[in-house]
């Protein structure tokens, strides 16, 4: 697997070893809060941030260990965490239990993987839950047809994961929560109504204006450019605020077509049977799955207790290697990132 051919650190010693993978995580953060899903009474699988817990991690690693002892279906899944914000809103990297060990083992994961050493990371995670496979009850360990908005690179460390793939063609049929998109762009990017002014690399066009007036600012004397200047900010921060939208509303990035649930078509969504874009695959530890943006999928995990750490990347809009992105927009925030004062980047570069 991907995993012994690139060193990912703690990663790397981790995979296939349920135990020694709480282990890590008990000792650097065990005591540490984190959000959970929790599983609906309807039995239906997680993946859209509803029903929201708060335990300390070792509670749920207890939970998850003790639910593969008796084969039987956890209750809560680990999934993405809250990031706190600087003072201009620009979010961390992460939130626990990756910020714990990024800072708090020795043999910390990379920031940035060697083999996509060009692209600019925007979260980064750990998915954990415990689930068997069940043919008339997929659905309970699925995470539901839907598409990211980056590039990511999952690495499994225990279970299975069965991924069935769509490209992003298929989007229209798929019926999106969030309605016919805007536009989908050459690399994938789907853009929604709810987010207009976003771009392919999935900067906002108004945050990227932004940046440029806050650069300029920094950098003259100029009186008559400096009003201007203000003003143009002014004017900018009034349209971010026009572009807000309903944040606790489903999310935009999953279908509403059904899927049919008779035993032999278990897992199989009828509108979309027919299409040649379908790929279906399994990863097993130590695999690694690279997935543009706006590409469908479904995620059903089994083999009890299942982990997985991924990287979301900015999409990269050219077909460069070592120029990935036509803009300097991500390079840019990503060092702005870095020199914070409370950022954990800063933080684990220093001690890089």
């Amino acid at each position: 697997g991907l995993a012994a051919a690139h060193d990912f650190g703690i990663l790397s010693e981790c995979v296939g070893s349920v135990e020694k993978w709480c282990a890590v995580l008990k000792k650097c953060a065990g005591k540490a809060r984190i959000r959970v899903e929790k599983r609906k009474q309807n039995g239906r699988g997680f993946g859209r941030g509803s029903d929201k817990n708060q335990l300390k991690l070792n509670t749920l690693l207890d939970h998850l260990q003790d639910a593969a002892h008796n084969n039987r279906d956890a209750d809560y899944y680990l999934t993405t965490q809250p990031l706190a914000e600087d003072e201009e809103g620009r979010p961390e990297i992460c939130g626990e239990p990756c910020t714990s060990l990024f800072l708090r083992t020795p043999k910390s994961p990379p920031l940035i993987p060697t083999l996509l050493s060009t692209l600019i990371p925007a979260n980064i995670n750990v998915w954990m839950g415990c689930g068997f496979f069940q043919k008339k009850k997929n659905e309970r360990n699925s995470s539901g047809l839907h598409h990211d908005f980056h590039d990511n690179l999952l690495l499994l460390l225990s279970g299975r994961k069965l991924f069935r793939c769509w490209d992003p063609t298929i989007t229209s049929i798929a019926k999106p929560t969030g309605g016919q998109p805007l536009r989908i762009y050459a690399n994938g990017r789907i853009v929604y109504k709810a987010t207009p002014s976003v771009l392919a690399d999935g900067r906002d066009s108004v945050s990227a204006k932004a940046q440029t007036i806050s650069s300029r600012l920094d950098h003259t004397d100029d009186e008559d450019e400096l009003e201007r200047l203000l003003d143009a900010a002014l004017d900018t921060e009034n349209a971010h605020r026009d572009q807000s939208f309903d944040t606790k509303s489903d999310p935009a990035n999953f279908a509403t077509i059904p899927r049919a649930h008779s035993p032999k078509d278990s897992n199989v969504y009828p509108d979309l049977r027919h299409l040649p874009s379908l790929a279906s695959f399994v990863l097993k530890p130590g695999d690694a799955l690279y997935l543009p943006c706006g590409w469908w999928h479904e995620v059903t995990s089994f083999n009890g207790f299942h982990a997985a750490w991924n990287y979301w990347f900015h999409p990269p809009t050219t077909s460069s290697f070592s120029r990935p992105y036509d803009s300097p927009f991500w390079q840019a925030d990503w060092n702005l990132r870095c020199q914070g004062d409370n950022s954990i980047l800063s933080s684990f570069l220093v001690d890089d």
